[in-house]
């Protein structure tokens, strides 16, 4: 399987590149280790950075809402009470029976609706 004595004679015929290539390897895992902080640094700058930015153009929530109001509003204003029993006289000054011209008044511009909806539809 692993011919130890093939490996120990690898070694000691290869020691230097050896132990060059792995100071190699070592110097460039330090390099990206310590690229690695630098670059995380300089992003905590620039995030401290759009933070202080953020917050110049913030608003104060004193500035965004309305104040509240200097005088309470008051409750359900009456304008008129409202009798049990109408008079005939009273019914015909408030409720008018709708009649056929006042319907086709109503009821062309509905139709015409009613018809562009359908015409628009698949």
């Amino acid at each position: 399987m692993i011919d130890r004595e093939r490996i120990a004679e690898f070694i000691d015929e290869y020691r230097v590149r050896l132990a060059l290539g792995l100071g190699i390897v070592l110097v460039l895992l330090l390099f990206v280790f310590f690229a690695g902080l630098i670059s995380n640094a300089s992003s905590r700058d620039d995030e401290r950075r759009v933070d202080e930015e953020k917050a110049l153009l913030s608003v104060s929530p004193e500035e965004l809402f309305l104040p509240e109001e200097p005088f309470p509003l008051p409750g359900i204003q009456q304008f008129r009470t409202t009798p049990k029993v109408w008079s005939s006289d009273e019914a015909k000054l408030w409720y008018n029976t709708p009649d056929t011209e006042m319907l086709d008044g109503v009821r062309e511009p509905a139709r015409r609706q009613i018809d562009d909806l359908l015409e628009s539809v698949p």
